[in-house]
C-alpha cells in the first residue's frame, strides 16, 4: 500500500541514519581517520583490482590508516560482485576478530560487496561492521541498505537491512578523477534512473524525496555534458557526486523494495548478460518513461521533470511525460551513450527471458508491457536503400531543401491513422520539396494505428536516408523503420513527379494552417473510387467534389477536365498527394495552383487549392 499521495497531498518520510557525508577535494585525507569507531579500530579495505593496481588511491588509504588501523585489503571484487570473491573476502574478515570497520572504495560492486560482508559478519558474530564508503562512480550504491551479488548460476541475489547503509560517505573528487569517462557518465545515467523512478514510486514523499530528486535530475542534465567536455574539472565532479546522493538517499526506508521497472529490467540484463548497471539504465530508462506516460498518475509525476531539464510544459501530462523520455534519449546521444541490446550480444530470442526475470512472471499486464519494451532496445531504427522499392535518381538539392523545412523540435507529437482518434497529425503525412521532385512520407506500421515521436527524430531519419542512400552512387530512395515509442512509424524518401501548374505570383494569400487543415481532413487511402456525376450508376464520389476549411481561407475541388468524359477511376491517396503538391509548390509560394493527370485512363483534374472564394 502506498504511503504517499498526491491527491490529497499526504505522506511520511522514513530516513536512514547517516553519521556524516563529506564532499570536496582532499576529503579522504581530512576526514577518514576521524570516522573510525575508536582509537584502536581495525579497518579492512574492499575494492577492485583496477583501483589497486592502476592507481595510487588504495596505497594512499593504506598509508593514511597506517599499521595501527589497516587490517588488510581485498582488491579482487569484480563487476556485479560474484559470490566466489565475496566468499574469499568474507573469510579474510572473519579470520581477524579485531576488524570492526569496512572501507569500500569504488563503484557499486565494491560498495555492495562490503554490505554483504557486513551482513554475513552479523550472521556469524551478531554484529554489523562499521562501513565507510569512498565512491568513485555515480551509481549511488552508497545511498541504500540494499546490496546485490551474483550467485553461481549467474543470477542476482539481493539483501536489505537498514543496518547495511554506510555510516559515513566521503565524496572526494580526486578519487573520482581516476574513473574511466564512459563508466563515470553511464553511472550518471544510473543516478538519473534513481531520480526519475523515485518520482513515481508509490512510497516517495513529496518532501524531501521528490524535491531532491528534481534537483538531482536538473544537475545531472546540466553537468553530465559538462563533465564529458571537462573530465578533470573538480567542481563539476563534486556537483555530480552530490546529484547522485540526492537522487536516491532521500528515499530512505520508504524504498521498501524495488525502485521501478527500469531498475527491474536492469537487474535482468546486468548479471545474466554481463552488462554494467550504468549501461542497463542507458538501455531501459527512456523507454520505461514513455511507457509510464500511459498511466495518468505516473504521467503527472513525470511531467514535473520537464521544466527542470530546460523544457516547457504543455499542460498535457501524457505528452510532457513522453517528452521527458525523449529528453533522456537526447542526453544519451550527447554523451555518446546511446546503445542497443544487440551491441551487447543480446538477441531477440532473449526478450521474453528478460521480461520474465524483470517481472518474475510469464503473464499479466506487467509482463505484457515489459516484453515489447525490450524489443525497441534490440536495435536502432533500421535503414534500407532500394532503387526498386523507393525510386532512383532523386535530386539531392530538392531532398536537402525539403529536409531543411522539417521541424527540429524535441517535444513529441502523436501521429496516427486519420479518422481513428485524436492525433496531433494524421497519417499519411508528407513533406514535399518546392519543385515537387522529392517527397518525405511518414506512415504507420501494419497492425498499429499510430505512435508518438519527436519531430527531431523524424528529421534525423530523413538525414540518414539522404546521407546513406541519396548523396551517394547509385542514387536511390530509402526507408527507415522502427521510429516512435513503440517502433510503430516508418519514414521514406521517394521521387515524385506531379503535374502541377501554378498561377501568377500574388494570386493566393497563403494560410498554411488553413491549407494544412484541408490536407489533414480529407481521405488518403488507396481504395479505388469511381469519380463521376452524382446521379450516374457506379459513381462512388460525385463530382465536383470540394472541401474547404471552416473560415474558407483555403479550399480544394476535384472535377473532370476533358469535355464529354463521364467518369474516371482513381484513389484518394493520389488525390491527397496532389493536394500536398499544389500546397507545397504553389500556395506556400503565394500562388494558386492546379494538379492534373490524376485519373486512371484520362486526366482527372481542375484540382485546385485556392482561397475558396469561388466555393
Amino acid at each position: 500500500m502506498a504511503t504517499s499521495s498526491e491527491h490529497p497531498l499526504s505522506g511520511v518520510w522514513k530516513p536512514y541514519y547517516l553519521q556524516a557525508m563529506h564532499y570536496g577535494p582532499s576529503s579522504v585525507k581530512t576526514h577518514l581517520l576521524s570516522h573510525l569507531p575508536s582509537d584502536t579500530s581495525k579497518a579492512f579495505i574492499v575494492t577492485g583490482s583496477s583501483l589497486a593496481t592502476k592507481t595510487s588511491l588504495i596505497s594512499q588509504i593504506e598509508s593514511l590508516l597506517g599499521s595501527d588501523h589497516h587490517a588488510g585489503t581485498f582488491a579482487s571484487i569484480k563487476q556485479h560482485a560474484p559470490v566466489a570473491q565475496l566468499d574469499e573476502a568474507t573469510d579474510a574478515v572473519l579470520k581477524d576478530p579485531a576488524i570492526d570497520t569496512l572501507i569500500s572504495v569504488g563503484g557499486g560492486s565494491p560498495i555492495d560487496s562490503a554490505k554483504v560482508i557486513s551482513h554475513r559478519h552479523n550472521e556469524k558474530r551478531s554484529k554489523y561492521l562499521h562501513h565507510i564508503t569512498i565512491p568513485t562512480t555515480l551509481s549511488a550504491a552508497e545511498c541504500t541498505g540494499g546490496a546485490g551479488y551474483t550467485d553461481n548460476t549467474g543470477h542476482k541475489v539481493g539483501i536489505f537491512s537498514p543496518a547495511l547503509v554506510p555510516q559515513v560517505i566521503i565524496y572526494d573528487c580526486a578519487f573520482a578523477k581516476e574513473t574511466p569517462q564512459k563508466l563515470w557518465l553511464s553511472t550518471g545515467i544510473r543516478s538519473l534512473d534513481h531520480g526519475v523512478e523515485s518520482m513515481y514510486h508509490p512510497n516517495a514523499p513529496d518532501s524531501p524525496t521528490k524535491q531532491l530528486c528534481l534537483s538531482a535530475i536538473a544537475q545531472l542534465f546540466e553537468y553530465l555534458p559538462k563533465s564529458k567536455k571537462e573530465p578533470g574539472n573538480e567542481d563539476i565532479i563534486t556537483r555530480l557526486q552530490l546529484a547522485a546522493f540526492n537522487s536516491l538517499y532521500s528515499l530512505g526506508l520508504n524504498l521498501g523494495g524495488g525502485l521501478g521497472l527500469s531498475h527491474s529490467l536492469g537487474y535482468a540484463l546486468g548479471s545474466p548478460y554481463g552488462i554494467p548497471h550504468g549501461t542497463t539504465s542507458c538501455l531501459t530508462l527512456a523507454g520505461v518513461v514513455r511507457l509510464k506516460a500511459e498511466k495518468p498518475e505516473d504521467a503527472e509525476q513525470l511531467a514535473k521533470v520537464l521544466p527542470y531539464i530546460g523544457r516547457t510544459r504543455s499542460g498535457d501530462n501524457r505528452k510532457d511525460a513522453v517528452a521527458v523520455g525523449y529528453a533522456i534519449d537526447d542526453l544519451l546521444k550527447d554523451l555518446a551513450l546511446d546503445t542497443t541490446l544487440k551491441e551487447h550480444k543480446v538477441g531477440e530470442d532473449q526478450v521474453h527471458k528478460i521480461a520474465k526475470l524483470a517481472t518474475r512472471t510469464e503473464e499479466g499486464k506487467l509482463y505484457d508491457k515489459a516484453t515489447p519494451l525490450n524489443a525497441p532496445a534490440l536495435s536502432k531504427p533500421l535503414l534500407s536503400c532500394s532503387g526498386v522499392d523507393y525510386g532512383r535518381n532523386l535530386r539531392l538539392a530538392s531532398c536537402v531543401q525539403v529536409y531543411m523545412t522539417m521541424s527540429s523540435y524535441t517535444v513529441p507529437r502523436s501521429f496516427g491513422e486519420r479518422f481513428t482518434g485524436e492525433w496531433d497529425a494524421p497519417l499519411p503525412f508528407r513533406y514535399l520539396s518546392h519543385d515537387g521532385l522529392c517527397a518525405i512520407d511518414l506512415s504507420h506500421a501494419a497492425g498499429v494505428n499510430g505512435d508518438i515521436v519527436a519531430p527531431f527524430d523524424l528529421k534525423e531519419a530523413a538525414s540518414l536516408i539522404i546521407r546513406v542512400c541519396i548523396a551517394v552512387s547509385p542514387n536511390q530512395g530509402g526507408l527507415v523503420t522502427g521510429l516512435g515509442v513503440n517502433n510503430g512509424l516508418s519514414l521514406r524518401i521517394v521521387p515524385y513527379r506531379p503535374t502541377v501548374t501554378c498561377g501568377p505570383d500574388g494570386s493566393f494569400s497563403p494560410d498554411d494552417l488553413a491549407c494544412r487543415g484541408v490536407i489533414d481532413r480529407m481521405p488518403a487511402n488507396n481504395k479505388r473510387q469511381v469519380f463521376g456525376p452524382k446521379d450516374q450508376p457506379g459513381t462512388t464520389v460525385g463530382l465536383p467534389w470540394g472541401y474547404t476549411t471552416g473560415r474558407r481561407k483555403c479550399g480544394a475541388v476535384v472535377d473532370t477536365i476533358e469535355e464529354g468524359k463521364i467518369s474516371e477511376e482513381s484513389d484518394w491517396y493520389k488525390i491527397w498527394a496532389a493536394v500536398n503538391a499544389v500546397d507545397f509548390m504553389c500556395c506556400q509560394m503565394g500562388r494558386r495552383g492546379v494538379a492534373t493527370g490524376l485519373g486512371e485512363s484520362l486526366p482527372l483534374g481542375n484540382f485546385e487549392v485556392d482561397s475558396a472564394d469561388a466555393f
